[in-house]
């Protein structure tokens, strides 16, 4: 069974996700997938060369991946055309990755697939059940600020180009609130996960 967690950004899905690894889910992070399919000179790696231009590129011929972060999230059109190149791409490595764990039998395994854009993209047919990760907006900037050394400005911008809490909520099955204590956190984690492997076990 594959369950999708997303969520705004700077709404802590890497940690839920690491806390599923650690009760025993097989877990995969788009971001780290983005990575792995954006080597220099792959399809996806030139298409966005032809995009954005050279300005990019590092001397060592990977991707800037901050600054390419920067753009994406300054205009929400220029996102899209950054979704449509990588995440067929990201979406694919990911099937790859669990057809060569479980083959056939995926079916009957806890996955966690962390996929920030999972509904912006139109991605949720991929996923069997859908988990959206709630943090206060304060929260978010915070740490966004924290993690990738913004301004307050920049910060809302990034969580402005994404859909609202309220938004995604419409679509998901469960929701973990991340605004508590970490300890509160797991524990709704904890009976998640407990509850999934009843489901798989049906």
């Amino acid at each position: 069974m594959i369950i999708g967690i997303t969520g705004g950004i700077g709404s802590g899905k890497t940690t839920i996700s690491q806390m599923f690894k650690n009760l025993g889910a097989f877990t995969l992070e788009a971001d780290k997938l983005s990575r792995e399919v954006l080597y220099p000179y792959s399809t996806p790696y030139c298409h966005i060369i032809v995009y954005y231009g050279n300005k990019i590129i590092m001397k060592d011929h990977f991707i800037n991946r901050k600054l390419l972060r920067k753009y994406a999230f300054s205009d929400r059109k220029v996102l899209k055309v950054l979704e449509k190149i990588i995440h067929p791409y990201v979406i694919g490595l990911g099937i790859k990755k669990i057809y060569e764990k479980f083959g056939e039998n995926h079916k009957n395994q806890i996955i966690i697939f962390d996929i920030p854009l999972l509904i912006e993209a139109n991605l949720i047919s991929l996923v069997d059940k859908i988990v959206v990760v709630y943090a206060k907006k304060s929260q978010q900037k915070e740490r966004i600020i924290k993690r990738d050394k913004l301004d307050e400005k920049e910060a809302e911008k990034l969580i402005s180009l994404q859909l609202s809490i309220l938004e995604k909520i419409k679509f998901c099955d469960y929701i973990i609130d991340n605004s508590c204590s970490l300890d509160k956190t797991f524990y709704q984690v904890k009976k998640l996960f407990q509850l999934f492997l009843k489901m798989v076990d049906n």
